[in-house]
């Protein structure tokens, strides 16, 4: 099979998007049955070197918008054009669909938080695809998407064919986390972090309940710990530092900002818990780093998180701080409880694998050429 591969996410900093483009792609490499031809649009320098050798990537280096509306007016360049090969399939990894000659396409949609609460997003960030995906749905020969609450998502809000949507899982590598808690606790003091610590890791924004999660942590005054977030600042309508102010928490609470993917699973594995209580997730990967760096998780009641959770996480109600606050509570008062989890993290992370999610993703592109 000779497959286009939208590789556009794989950055050097690379987020949630970037890293399910970068373990598909390790995973479907390893493969006698597939050939991968990535293609990227954008000015973003692309992670080259994580590239295996045998695996090349051509890239547009256009404003991505200009490549959306060339394709979306004149169907030009195609990425057979782009990739100077005839190709069996074309998969647009992150939302978009891209034009193509004669490949059969299929399209990734992560969530479709920008169709249930726009007030979530930044408009001009999510425009190019939030405003066409309804019809890229209908136009794919297939949709991938990572839990079946996404799927229903799209069915309910999107009129999506449900037939066409196949639910393919994130994966997790087992040897994803380097460290033991000890080596781990030496890493993340390089950061200026010393003594207990509950974590949080992703974009630091409003539809990941950040405001809520950091009320919740302002009302825990007798706990020794501190709130550490990792990411980068994403949209929220009062602004972090200002927050931070009202909640009395500026010695409480520390940003290390983008931690590298080498140092992350460090933050894990040396933390007294995770704490994710997200309003709205496609999937929750950031469950499956915790299981496998044994680190207890708390997690929000809701969308996709109880399905990949399972028995392995204290479930709280989003909407409800005192709740968020009890759950953090409960996971660092009670050490045999947080051992519980830990042991229940690992064997719920055994479920997920990357050559499961390649197997699956190998049986939609089939599925398209038949």
């Amino acid at each position: 099979m000779q497959l286009g591969l939208d590789m556009s996410p794989l950055t050097p900093i690379r987020t949630g998007v970037g890293n399910y483009v970068y373990e598909l792609m390790l995973a479907l490499a390893g493969r006698d049955d597939v050939d991968i031809h990535g293609y990227a649009l954008g000015r973003m320098t692309l992670d080259r070197d994580s590239l295996p050798q045998a695996v090349g990537c051509h890239q547009l280096h256009l404003p991505t918008s200009l490549g959306y509306w060339a394709w979306q007016r004149f169907g030009r360049p195609s990425v057979e054009g782009l990739t100077r090969r005839e190709l069996d399939v074309v998969h647009g990894t992150n939302f978009y669909l891209p034009s193509t000659r004669r490949a059969a396409r299929v399209i990734s949609v992560h969530d479709i938080s920008f169709v249930v609460h726009p007030d979530w997003m930044n408009r001009k960030v999510v425009s190019p695809y939030a405003d066409r995906l309804r019809e890229f749905c209908d136009q794919a020969d297939a949709v991938i998407t990572f839990s079946e609450f996404t799927k229903r998502e799209m069915v309910e809000h999107l009129d999506a064919d449900g037939e066409k949507i196949h639910v393919t899982p994130h994966g997790i590598r087992e040897e994803w986390c380097r460290f033991d808690r000890e080596t781990a606790t030496t890493c993340v003091q390089r950061y200026g972090i010393d003594g207990p610590y509950l974590l949080y890791v992703s974009t630091i924004e409003e539809r990941k309940n950040v405001p809520r999660m950091l009320e919740a942590f302002a009302t825990l005054t007798e706990l020794p710990h501190k709130l550490v977030l990792v990411g980068r600042p994403g949209w929220m309508p009062k602004s972090l530092d200002v927050l931070l102010d009202e909640l009395n928490l500026r010695d409480r609470v520390h940003l290390p900002g983008y931690v590298s993917h080498r140092d992350v699973s460090a933050f894990y594995a040396a933390a007294d818990a995770f704490v994710f209580p997200s309003l709205y997730e496609g999937f929750g990967f950031p469950l499956l780093e915790a299981f496998v760096s044994g680190c207890p998780v708390v997690t929000a009641n809701t969308t996709c998180l109880p399905e990949v959770g399972g028995d392995a996480v204290e479930l709280v109600d989003p909407m409800d701080v005192d709740d968020i606050a009890r759950g953090m509570m409960t996971v660092v008062s009670d050490t045999e409880y947080a051992g519980t989890l830990r042991e229940r993290g690992k064997a719920r992370a055994g479920e997920f694998s990357w050559s499961r999610t390649a197997n699956q993703t190998m049986s939609v592109y089939r599925s398209v050429m038949a």
